[in-house]
């Protein structure tokens, strides 16, 4: 009487096993995905007119946040969230001529994105 019990064990625990490769499995493509994320705008843009960057390929509605480190006026953060589709768009104008370095961190802090821009 005591193989039935032993078999739902079995069963249970190779279940258990199957689950816990499958999340493993999710959570390391989550990474490979945000590897992979890059900022598309332009590279060399006008001081004063808008600059439009955007990044395909995050998770729909992830939160994320934008750093922006301007030429002397250092780096500011902001929150940000991708669209239904995983697509973040992100409009900042340069209003100080110079390298313009635009970051996209995860939830956690972790650099996803990054892109310089140049305003002259």
């Amino acid at each position: 009487m005591n193989r039935p019990a032993s078999r739902s064990v079995s069963k249970a625990l190779l279940m258990a096993l199957t689950l816990s490769a499958s999340a493993a499995s999710l959570a390391q493509q989550r990474e490979i995905n945000q590897a992979s994320l890059s900022l598309v705008g332009p590279s060399v843009v006008t001081m004063g007119k808008p600059v439009v960057l955007t990044m395909q390929g995050a998770h729909p509605s992830a939160a994320l946040s934008v750093a922006l480190n301007r030429p002397q006026l250092g780096e500011a953060q902001f929150a940000a969230v991708a669209d239904a589709k995983g697509v973040l768009r992100y409009e900042f104008v340069a209003t100080t001529a110079g390298p313009h370095e635009v970051r996209v961190l995860d939830i956690k802090g972790r650099q996803v994105a990054k892109a310089l821009v140049i305003a002259n």
